[in-house]
């Protein structure tokens, strides 16, 4: 997971988008090809999944907009986040759309498509339901997998790892551990919509890569054809309403 920057992006009605990506999907050819794509599901404002077993999220839209631009029919596969990459070159999914930061090590197991958000420095932050608690010393739970628990794993910190987000927060909020290390909307989300006595303990800079698609190990023609449908997507703003949407309008979902 990676921090992406704010854009200036026109405000644009979160209905307007839904409809527009809705509207490309009932406009694909008969004969389609048909994509899976791996996920995960409790990574809110990323992706999540409601009651009635539906996703949604930066994610999912940004995969029916990429599916729509391939002329594509495309499925989700939901995952535990430590098993999609292995799942993707294993040919069990076409692609995978997960906030992945393209990391060298990463690159061994897939490859990945031009980023849809650029690289540069990254940051995660730690959250407590105790602002003033020290960082050092304390037991950090991280969700495994992440460029989060990488970075952690370097620190010699006490470190609590989780096969969710989702669990490392419930592991804060029952005391079992001190603080948690994720991303900034990621905590936002989760302070906004289930834990309001969550707080910002501190922000610390890790390096960064590019957020990108996965595609098995030598597709390369569907690695280049996603990348070709991203620079579309940014070049017509598509991806920064998307991002203005799911990270910085503050939409409750």
């Amino acid at each position: 997971m990676t921090r992406h920057p704010a854009l200036s992006v026109p405000k644009v009605p979160a209905q307007k988008i839904l409809a527009a990506l809705v509207l490309a999907a009932c406009a694909l050819p008969a004969g389609a090809e048909t994509y899976t794509i791996c996920t995960e599901a409790d990574y809110p404002p990323y992706m999540a999944m409601d009651a009635d077993g539906n996703l949604f999220g930066f994610d999912h839209d940004l995969g029916l907009a990429i599916c729509a631009a391939l002329g594509a029919d495309c499925g989700w596969n939901v995952l535990p986040f430590a098993d999609i990459l292995d799942t993707v070159a294993a040919g069990g999914c076409d692609l995978a759309i997960a906030s992945l930061a393209a990391t060298p090590a990463r690159r061994e197991i897939v490859d990945f498509s031009d980023p849809y958000f650029p690289g540069g420095p990254g940051a995660g932050v730690f959250a407590g339901m105790n602002p003033s608690i020290p960082i050092e010393g304390a037991r950090i739970g991280v969700q495994a997998g992440t460029i989060h628990a990488e970075h952690l794993a370097a620190t010699g910190r006490e470190v609590v790892t989780f096969a969710t987000n989702a669990e490392a927060l419930a592991a804060l909020a029952a005391r079992q551990v001190d603080l948690v290390f994720t991303s900034d909307s990621v905590m936002r989300r989760a302070q906004e919509l289930q834990y309001p006595g969550l707080r910002l303990v501190g922000v610390e800079e890790f390096e960064g890569w590019g957020t990108a698609v996965a595609v098995r190990r030598g597709n390369d023609g569907l690695r280049d054809r996603i990348s070709e449908a991203i620079h579309a997507l940014l070049g017509d703003g598509s991806i920064g309403r998307l991002q203005d949407r799911w990270f910085n309008a503050g939409i409750t979902t």
